[in-house]
């Protein structure tokens, strides 16, 4: 959280802003590189399973653009060096190798987040299995931790009735 700190609010320390998206009942991830400024789209659904798949394109691309025209707005208000950069960027989407037509997107999402440090495409690697067995694994893995995350995360205003509620059933 922001809290009134200047050196999160002028954006002075960040190299990568995401902003997960939802679209059509799945999400996908915006990315921008502020420091070496680019623009992707990190979408794990393979475009052939999705319907409509021009028309999916043309809202990622129009949801990128409504995004970087507002984020470049505000690193103009905060007089950041790398706004007129990051405005003449064209988003692309990135190739991925772990296409999937699994309906885990906000898991993918997650963990795109947690792995992708602007590293060039062709070497960057989620961490996740290709193999069907093994990647249902450590989707289910990951949904353990990011459930548990969330839930024992300080800003969660639930947490403490949450945890009160899981000790009283503990043996």
């Amino acid at each position: 959280m922001v809290n009134g700190d200047q050196k999160m609010m002028d954006l002075a320390t960040f190299e990568l802003i995401f902003f997960p998206i939802l679209s059509n009942n799945c999400y996908y991830l915006l990315c921008f590189d502020i420091k070496n400024p680019s623009i992707v789209i990190i979408d794990n659904l393979d475009m052939q399973e999705r319907n409509q798949t021009d028309k999916h394109r043309k809202e990622c691309m129009i949801t990128a653009s409504e995004v970087k025209e507002h984020l470049v707005r505000y690193m103009r208000s905060v007089r950041h060096i790398n706004a007129e950069l990051v405005e003449a960027q064209t988003p692309i989407r990135l190739n991925l190798q772990w296409y999937t037509t699994a309906m885990d997107s906000g898991v993918y999402v997650m963990r795109h987040m947690e792995t992708y440090m602007g590293t060039r495409r062709n070497k960057w690697d989620c961490g996740f299995a290709t193999q069907k067995s093994k990647l249902n694994k450590q989707l289910l893995m990951a949904k353990k931790k990011y459930a548990a995350k969330i839930i024992l995360s300080d800003i969660n205003l639930h947490r403490a009735r949450i945890v009160d509620a899981i000790n009283s059933q503990a043996i």
